[in-house]
């Protein structure tokens, strides 16, 4: 029904309205409404004027006839736009599905796996492309039940034969693996998964996947040898998450010498064996392989058993950054035998066997930096050469095992008055060296009394005293020499004079060399 206000200025629905106190200044007004329903109202059809006016009938049933063309007008539209939008969603989802197919049979290609249906009904078997390509048979060929089960040697033949029959007969799904014999003659091996497909409460058809597995059978088995190597080899190998720490693989080895069990492995993480390391410092460690600043990490480090015990390990640790998930993977020798024996070599090679003092070579590395110290510094360093007297007496009249307890014992004597940061060497069967750093004149002559003074009291060998004294010569830098091997030839010559005289001790004077030289070959005993 058309609304007609004559004069808005004064007709009270719409005399304060905007649009007709302001801009454009309605006065007349003719609408009808526009509806698909007469319900749902979408707007209206209208005619105003700025001047009052008074429509015919005619006019007015002018505007009716208007507002429903106008209708119609948009009831097309709308219908227009709605099957338009009705095609474009049936064209995005046929696309949508070509899309699916064309990516299902992707990702058949790239699996090696196929799909196939069997109607119960009739044995009729139906086969996706991938299937054929499995099989090698020529595109469009196919073949009946009874044929298929022929590519299956046996007695894998029966099997899958009565994994079919129960899935017809019983309604039971299935899952093989069986050797595979394709139409060109390659032994192949697969994986068939079957499902029953039921309609109106009876088995209608068998549906499923069949994939060639034959490659990732022969990596598995290549992967379960590896494994069976790493299992067994020498080394200790760890592998464990990025992102937990925890272990997902230890090595036999590794927890024979850790003594956990296989279970028990996998619940620990890299700092519960490292009883050095906390969270933070673990992590500090493996920053730089984690930001790929560095391919390998090498370090000493020790791990804790599970009795609380600790061995040495040396550790080669790699970080797999491409593994889904990234993996740490550490290589790890058990070296304490390793360690136990460079140590002894060590000894060996720098210490005197039997009184564990250092010998004459670890005597002038230290002596050497002792010098340059000195040099530097402008300190003195005195060379303190001490040989016991009396001794080849006890050693020839009392054999070798006495000979061999009286050092130990002087030994022990001497380095009680010696202090902690100085260094005394056993040179010879009877001949001691102690360096000393930074001290007067006077400090040496006490050293020299004291050192005496420690073999005042007889030292006990074999259950019976023996008196001992000692004749130390003194060397010092600068004073006498710059050089290391020189201050111990001139200690030695002081000794050689102090022995002579029997004066016990006496500082080193160039007088010496010549005079001592000319009665004694010092070349041969230093």
């Amino acid at each position: 029904m058309p609304l007609i206000v004559q004069d808005a200025s004064v007709d009270a629905r719409f005399k304060d309205n905007p649009l007709v106190t302001g801009e454009p200044k309605i006065r007349f007004y003719a609408g009808v409404p526009l509806s698909f329903d007469g319900e749902l109202f979408l707007g209206a059809l209208c005619v105003i004027d700025t001047v009052p006016r008074i429509p015919s009938d005619e006019q007015v049933q002018q505007l009716t006839r208007l507002g429903c063309a106008v209708e119609g007008l948009l009831a097309a539209h709308f219908h227009l736009t709605a099957a338009k939008a009705a095609n474009e969603e049936a064209n995005r989802q046929t696309t949508e599905a070509k899309r699916r197919e064309t990516l299902l049979e992707q990702v058949e290609r790239m699996a090696a796996i196929g799909a196939w249906r069997i109607d119960i009904a009739t044995n009729d078997v139906i086969w996706s492309d991938q299937i054929r390509v499995l099989h090698e048979l020529e595109d469009g060929e196919t073949v009946s039940l009874e044929k298929g089960l022929e590519f299956y040697p046996e007695p894998d033949r029966t099997h899958v034969r009565s994994a079919v029959q129960d899935a017809i007969i019983l309604g039971k799904a299935f899952e093989i693996e069986a050797d595979f014999i394709t139409a060109r003659g390659r032994k192949r091996r697969i994986r068939s998964i079957g499902d029953v497909e039921v309609l109106n409460g009876a088995p209608a058809h068998i549906i499923g996947t069949f994939q060639d597995i034959t490659d990732r059978k022969l990596t598995d088995a290549k992967l379960a040898s590896i494994g069976r190597i790493l299992d067994h080899s020498s080394n200790e190998l760890y592998v464990f998450d990025a992102e937990t720490l925890k272990f997902v693989l230890v090595n036999r080895g590794a927890r024979e010498n850790l003594g956990y069990s296989s279970e028990e492995v996998l619940d620990l993480t890299p700092i519960d064996i490292k009883p050095e390391m906390t969270q933070a410092s673990f992590e500090a460690m493996i920053g730089p392989l984690v930001r790929q600043e560095t391919a390998s990490l090498s370090f000493e480090t020790s791990h804790k058993r599970k009795d609380g015990s600790v061995y040495l390990a040396e550790i080669h640790l790699h970080f797999a950054a491409g593994e889904q998930p990234p993996v740490f993977i550490a290589i790890v020798q058990d070296v304490t035998q390793r360690k136990a024996k460079d140590n002894y070599i060590q000894e060996l090679a720098f210490f005197d066997a039997l009184t564990g003092l250092a010998n004459r070579t670890l005597l002038l590395d230290h002596l050497r930096p002792a010098v340059e110290r000195g040099k530097q510094a402008t300190l003195n360093v005195c060379l303190l050469f001490l040989d016991l007297d009396r001794f080849k007496e006890i050693n020839d009249t009392r054999g070798h095992s006495v000979g061999d307890e009286v050092p130990i014992e002087v030994a022990r004597r001497f380095q009680s008055t010696a202090r902690g940061s100085e260094t005394l060497a056993r040179i010879d069967s009877d001949e001691f060296v102690l360096v000393v750093e930074n001290v007067s004149e006077s400090e040496v002559l006490n050293l020299v009394g004291r050192l005496r003074h420690s073999l005042a009291a007889p030292v006990i060998a074999s259950g019976k005293p023996h008196s001992l004294d000692v004749s130390i010569g003194v060397a010092q830098y600068p004073k006498d020499s710059s050089s290391a091997e020189e201050l111990l030839q001139l200690a030695d010559i002081a000794m050689y004079e102090a022995k002579v005289t029997g004066s016990h001790h006496r500082l080193y004077d160039a007088r010496m060399k010549s005079a001592v030289a000319k009665s004694h070959d010092i070349a041969e005993r230093t």
